[in-house]
């Protein structure tokens, strides 16, 4: 009872971490989401200095507070995708190591939660940290709009060009890997494609002991 409560929580634990992540994560990109309806409105009508300088002000502001998050969160976001990638490759190896009339109920129990808490905690933690992306490039969308429809005003220019140029991080794990969508594609399609090379193999030693 005690190593399957300890074993729980050792599989609970990461994927609260990654709730709690994506929750900062979703937060700050819907923050962003606000930015970014403020420079859309910024588009409908003509903008003088002390709008842009306010733009400019809350568009710093913004960059640092995408500096913070991915300092905060960027190695925390790398060990939990490759303790989750881990979990669903223990699986494969249970699978593998263990023959069919050697695995028990034990087993089953063991590799389940794996296999329904590594995907989903991979999932949700992409899926919010990739918001933040998405409203990025959204922001830099509106910014070309209004620097595009700009009257031609040297001081207006140079600000609206100054945010343009000022790079908001991308939400990425330790700078290795960038949290996006396309990355959920990529786990998943590594660890499936080992999954048929298993099965392959494992269906061409059960045919030669035949």
């Amino acid at each position: 009872m005690i190593i399957l409560m300890t074993s729980a929580i050792l599989l609970m634990f990461p994927a609260l971490v990654a709730m709690l992540s994506g929750a900062v994560y979703y937060a700050f990109s819907d923050l962003l989401g606000m930015f970014c309806e403020k420079l859309r409105n910024a588009q409908s009508f003509v903008v003088d200095y002390k709008v842009v300088m306010g733009l400019f002000q809350n568009y710093n502001d913004f960059s640092k507070m995408a500096h913070d998050v991915e300092k905060l969160l960027s190695s925390t976001s790398f060990l939990l995708l490759c303790s989750q990638w881990l979990n669903l490759y223990v699986v494969l190896v249970t699978y593998v190591m263990v023959d069919n009339k050697s695995f028990t109920t034990v087993h089953t129990w063991e590799c389940i939660p794996r296999l329904i808490l590594a995907p989903l905690t991979i999932t949700i933690l992409v899926f919010c940290a990739s918001r933040v992306s998405s409203q990025v490039y959204k922001m830099r969308n509106h910014l070309r709009s209004i620097y595009n429809n700009l009257d031609y005003n040297i001081e207006t220019l140079h600000l609206v060009k100054k945010m343009i140029k000022t790079e908001v991080p991308q939400m990425t794990a330790c700078s290795i890997l960038s949290l996006k969508p396309v990355l959920i594609l990529s786990l998943f399609g590594s660890v499936l494609t080992y999954g048929l090379l298993v099965l392959s193999i494992r269906k061409s030693e059960s045919a030669i002991t035949r």
